[in-house]
C-alpha cells in the first residue's frame, strides 16, 4: 500500500506539472474550497458538540437542584417524625406521599 501510495503522489505531480496556468489556478481555487469545506465541517462539529455538553450541562444541573429539594423535603419530614408529628400531617406539609415518610 505504501509503494502504491507513492506512485499516486508521483502521478498526481506530473498530471499537475502538465496543466496551464489557468487550469493550474482553478485547482488550486478547488483546493482552498475543500479546505474551506473542511474547516467549517469540523467547526459544525465543535459547535455542535459544545451546544450538546452545555445541553447536557443544563440537564444536570436541573436534575441536581430537583434531587437536593427532594433531600431537603426527606430531611424536614425526618425531623418532624422526630417530633412525633403524625405522618399524613407530614405529608401535607412536604408533598412526600405517606408512604416516602414512613421509608425515612
Amino acid at each position: 500500500e505504501i509503494s502504491g501510495n507513492v506512485f499516486k503522489q508521483l502521478y498526481t505531480a506530473a498530471e499537475l506539472n502538465n496543466l496551464t496556468p489557468e487550469d493550474m489556478e482553478l485547482y488550486d481555487k478547488s483546493l482552498v474550497r475543500d479546505r474551506e469545506v473542511i474547516n467549517m465541517m469540523d467547526y459544525s462539529r465543535k459547535e455542535g458538540r459544545m451546544e450538546g455538553e452545555r445541553a447536557g450541562r443544563t440537564a444536570g444541573e436541573k436534575a441536581g437542584r430537583a434531587a437536593g429539594r427532594m433531600e431537603s423535603l426527606e430531611l424536614v419530614a425526618k425531623k418532624l417524625l422526630n417530633l412525633h408529628f403524625p405522618v399524613i400531617e407530614i405529608a401535607q406539609a412536604t408533598g412526600l406521599s405517606p408512604k416516602q415518610i414512613r421509608s425515612l
